[in-house]
């Protein structure tokens, strides 16, 4: 365990290997092993303000809503090791998902629209899978 005076001076020789420009940088300027790289880094970005969530029930919230769904069922389908070597497409439209593209056989067609099924805000469900 080491003491505190042990620390301070652990503190005291890193201060004193550093270079004289990193010790006196101001926040604009950046340093990299006492390399100036002023520029280098972009400053942080202000805080943007999207504004307040759609109301429910207009055409914005129902594309947000979609463009959940979307994500969601195209990740349960990608995840899904049930399904490796199936090209699935997906599309959102209005909560009505479709699913369309090629399944190794008729039991993985079907087990993909199951899983589509399973996310939550899906509504009506169509599978349009072929079979190889």
């Amino acid at each position: 365990m080491k003491t505190p005076t042990s620390l301070l001076a652990l503190v005291l020789a890193g201060a004193a290997i550093l270079p004289a420009a990193a010790q006196t940088a101001t926040p604009s300027q950046s340093y990299s092993l006492g390399t100036s790289t002023q520029g280098a880094f972009p400053s942080r970005p202000e805080r943007v303000d999207f504004g307040p969530p759609p109301v429910p029930g207009t055409q914005a919230a129902v594309a947000s809503q979609d463009a959940r769904t979307l994500a969601a069922v195209t990740a349960a389908l990608t995840t899904d090791p049930t399904l490796n070597g199936a090209e699935i497409d997906v599309v959102v439209s209005n909560g009505n998902v479709v699913i369309s593209g090629t399944a190794m056989n008729e039991a993985q067609a079907a087990y993909a629209k199951g899983v589509a099924v399973g996310v939550a805000g899906a509504g009506n469900v169509e599978g349009v899978v072929a079979t190889q």
